[in-house]
């Protein structure tokens, strides 16, 4: 008996050694482990009150629940993700000091202001993502690191947010990425309150009339119209369709060398626009291309893991039993193998 003892430790001492001395590559792997895509719809509504639009949604993590709001006023986006709060009032109990904002994004666009705070930042500028405490100038995006994440709107994000139909957030809260979608489709009319809250019309003052102390009407001589020859500045034949021809007096220098400055502004923002669009469609191109790349990368590692596992799981298969770690690969397990996971 006591000889049988001394077996079942040293087994147990072996197995222990085995765990701490695995190849790193394999004690850090987690099959399970997957991005959480989460899409809070039309069916979740906006709550509208202090002239601010509000939309949460919640999703069960380890049997706490993560909630997941987005506050937009007429001067700001809010993301705050947080635990315990389902208003999203309280101060955050979810520690999220190491949250990434990979991109904002509309329509599966990125945002203009977002990329631009990206572009503009003073402190780690190295950086692919929006880390916690990335200063900006003028402020335009702060992440606090508890879970907030503020942009400062401008009139085309406003546009935009009431054209679009989803606005999109890619975080990665320490390891994992979450994918956080929200649906606009009845935010444009909350836009619009907001707006007028915002502008108010001014209210006319009363006007009171006097009466007119009637005089007779002089009889006014006929004024002679002089009609001045006018010229125009064109602008180049390729941008004829964008830029309208400015006119002036022919016979006038300052108003000619007005003009012509003018339509040269003109073609100058031209130039920039296309400028701008052009990167676009490069940076565009090259996060595809860098994307596609990632998932080859993924494929091949799970390929990899794959094979790992199934060598790690042939001796339990042999016994026509299948623990849990090999549920990920028990399709290449031999016929009548049993899962025995939570068994």
């Amino acid at each position: 008996m006591a000889k049988i003892k001394n077996i079942q430790r040293l087994s147990i001492l072996l197995i222990l050694t085995s765990v701490f001395f695995m190849p790193l590559s394999q004690a850090a792997f987690n099959p399970y482990k997957k991005d959480v895509n989460l899409h809070f719809d039309e069916s979740i509504p906006w709550k509208f009150s202090n002239n601010q639009a509000v939309k949460s949604g919640q999703n069960k993590d380890r049997g706490e629940i993560n909630y997941y709001h987005l506050k937009i006023n007429h001067k700001r986006i809010l993301l705050r993700l947080g635990r315990s709060d389902p208003s999203g009032n309280a101060e955050n109990t979810r520690p999220l000091d190491a949250l990434d904002i990979i991109d904002v994004m509309i329509d599966g666009q990125r945002l203009p202001l977002f990329q631009w705070c990206m572009d503009n930042r003073s402190t780690q500028a190295e950086n692919k993502v929006f880390r916690p405490g990335t200063v900006v100038k003028n402020d335009i995006c702060s992440n606090s690191g508890g879970g907030d994440f503020v942009i400062k709107l401008d009139g085309t994000s406003r546009r935009l947010l009431s054209q679009g139909k989803a606005l999109q957030f890619m975080t990665r809260p320490y390891k994992a990425q979450e994918n956080i979608s929200y649906d606009l489709s009845d935010l444009p009319p909350l836009l619009e309150r907001m707006a007028r809250a915002e502008n108010p019309r001014p209210v006319a003052k009363k006007v009171v009339e006097k009466k007119a102390v009637r005089k007779p009407k002089p009889v006014a001589k006929p004024k002679v119209k002089k009609t001045a020859k006018l010229c125009q500045a064109k602008p180049p034949l390729e941008y004829k369709a964008k830029i309208s021809a400015v006119s002036y007096p022919c016979n006038n220098a300052l108003r000619k060398t007005t003009a012509e400055k003018r339509i040269h502004d003109h073609v100058q923002i031209e130039k920039q626009k296309q400028a701008a669009e052009t990167e676009h469609r490069r940076a565009a191109s090259a996060r595809k291309q860098a994307e596609s790349e990632m998932k080859q990368q993924s494929k091949k590692w799970e390929t990899m893991q794959d094979s790992m596992w199934v060598v790690r799981c042939k001796k339990h298969w042999d016994s026509g039993i299948s623990p849990c770690y090999c549920r990920r690969v028990l399709s290449q397990a031999p016929a009548g193998t049993v899962d025995t996971c939570n068994k």
